[in-house]
């Protein structure tokens, strides 16, 4: 956030525009496997909020809207991959 914050800055800096909103892209993660405890959507969504307010308000930005696009987060829990072999050596 401190990168992104500091170029939203430099932005502001070199044109007078501040963005009103902050796509961060996909990426959630998401369980592999049964050992895998991936982050829950609402302590990613508390932790980056947090984070983005402290370095926007250290920099003297207003807080943008915020978008991420889940991906596989959304989805991988509603499907199951089926195999069929077709040829055993």
């Amino acid at each position: 956030m401190e990168i992104l914050s500091e170029f939203c800055a430099s932005v502001r800096d070199a044109t007078g525009i501040t963005p009103a909103e902050l796509n961060l892209g996909g990426g959630l993660a998401i369980a592999y496997t049964r050992g895998d405890f991936p982050a829950r959507v609402e302590s990613f969504a508390t932790e980056v909020r947090a984070k983005l307010e402290s370095e926007m308000q250290r920099l003297g930005l207003p807080v943008p809207r915020v978008a991420v696009e889940p991906g596989r987060w959304l989805i991988a829990n509603a499907m199951v991959t089926l195999y069929t072999v077709g040829t055993v050596k």
